[in-house]
């Protein structure tokens, strides 16, 4: 059963992640018409039927409505969605304890920007997340998602050449 659970939760955060790729950003964030699009994306064959009972569209709605969902709407001609990105670091950034006796010696991180947003300075990036967590474990959470913010906050101003201002975790 666990596992059964696990491969569920695996496959909620993939099709989430493609649905909020996919979507229309600049729609009405009434969850109708959020299940709607969810829908059209599965009757095309661009997602599997299991997107309709995975992907959690009173979420997806919620973070539509937000402030910074609303944002993200009104700059939708604008954002980039799921920026794939590889980078080198070194390896102390992961682990302090961990030094290097040469130079060259690199960690390459590979990862993916949920949502890149211009802002007036720089960028903001998003990162989105399916775990399954009540409101008193959103600290604890962020907390293990830190380093990643991190890291990908210094790929992004590394390779665009342009400063994170912000970096959000959105739960969904």
């Amino acid at each position: 059963a666990d596992a059964h659970k696990a491969g569920s939760a695996a496959e909620r955060g993939t099709l989430t992640h493609r649905f909020l790729q996919l979507m229309d950003l600049a729609i009405d964030p009434e969850e109708p018409r959020v299940r709607q699009q969810l829908t059209a994306l599965v009757a095309s064959g661009t997602l599997p039927a299991s997107a309709e009972t995975l992907v959690d569209t009173a979420g997806v709605t919620a973070f539509l409505r937000s402030a910074l969902g609303q944002r993200v709407r009104r700059a939708a001609d604008r954002v980039r969605r799921e920026v794939m990105f590889v980078t080198r670091i070194q390896p102390d950034q992961i682990d302090k304890t961990v030094s290097s006796v040469d130079h060259h010696d690199v960690v390459l991180l590979r990862g993916m920007i949920d949502i890149m947003l211009p802002c007036d300075d720089g960028l903001e990036i998003i990162d989105y997340k399916t775990d399954s967590i009540t409101a008193d474990q959103v600290h604890e959470r962020t907390e293990q998602y830190r380093m990643q913010l991190e890291l990908y906050a210094q790929a992004v101003a590394d390779i665009w050449r342009m400063p994170v201002k912000a970096k959000w975790l959105v739960f969904l």
